[in-house]
C-alpha cells in the first residue's frame, strides 16, 4: 500500500497535533514530517508519531517559484492536478472521519 499512499506534513504543533492524529489514523495517508519551531514540541511530536521533526518551513517560497515556473517557463508543476485531487480528497475524508467517528472509504463518492 506503500506506493498508494499520500505523504503530508503538518507544519505548527499547536492545533496540529489533532491533525496528525488524524493523518496517523487514516487509511492511505501517511505522516512524512511534522514542524514547529519550538524544540519541545517539534521534537515531542517526533516521538509521537515516528515521524521527522524539521524546525524551518520554507515551502511557500517554493510554492511560488513554482507556480513562477509554470507561467513563465512552461515548466510541469511539482505536483499535478490529479495528484493534488487525491490530496484534497484525503483531506476531506479525514475531517469525514474524524466527524463521523468511522472510517471512511476511498475513493469518495461524488
Amino acid at each position: 500500500m506503500a506506493g498508494d499512499e499520500i505523504g503530508f506534513g503538518v507544519v505548527g504543533l499547536g492545533i496540529g497535533v489533532s491533525r496528525c492524529k488524524m493523518i496517523k489514523t487514516a487509511d492511505g495517508a501517511r505522516l512524512v514530517a511534522v514542524c514547529d519551531l519550538d524544540e519541545e514540541r517539534g521534537r515531542k511530536a517526533e516521538a509521537e508519531f515516528e515521524t521527522e521533526w524539521i524546525r524551518d518551513y520554507d515551502g511557500p517560497i517554493n510554492i511560488i517559484e513554482d507556480v513562477l515556473g509554470m507561467l513563465r517557463d512552461g515548466k510541469e508543476p511539482m505536483v499535478s492536478g490529479p495528484e493534488a485531487r487525491k490530496s484534497v480528497e484525503i483531506i476531506l475524508a479525514v475531517y469525514e472521519s474524524a466527524k463521523r467517528g468511522e472510517k471512511i472509504v476511498l475513493p469518495l463518492e461524488t
